[in-house]
């Protein structure tokens, strides 16, 4: 958890991994939404800024962003996909509609 408190549930952000430098951690962060539910966050990024964290290895940090930078253009590839295919067939029914109707 992140907070004034560490380590307690008062929303915000959390990452369900254990450690004490967030690059190092390998799970996705959550935020905790309106909806009163924990929802996973892709896109989310936290490092340590002075305090009690080390910095971590910056090798392993390359690492970890490297595989989200990854995985963010693999989900926008399966977005671009399901664009393609959802207008794709649109315009089948379209052209199937005016085929078989005579009219639009």
């Amino acid at each position: 958890m992140v907070g004034d408190e560490p380590g307690v549930d008062l929303g915000g952000v959390l990452n369900r991994n254990f450690g004490e430098c967030p690059e190092a951690l390998e799970t996705d962060w959550e935020y905790y939404s309106w909806y009163g539910t924990w929802e996973e966050d892709l896109l989310l990024e936290a490092v340590c800024t002075g305090g009690g964290g080390g910095g971590g290895d910056q090798h392993e940090y390359e690492e970890v962003r490297k595989a989200r930078e990854k995985k963010s253009k693999t989900c926008i590839i399966l977005f671009a996909l399901f664009l393609f295919f959802f207008f794709f067939f649109f315009l089948l029914f379209l052209l199937l509609f005016i085929e078989a109707t005579g009219s639009i």
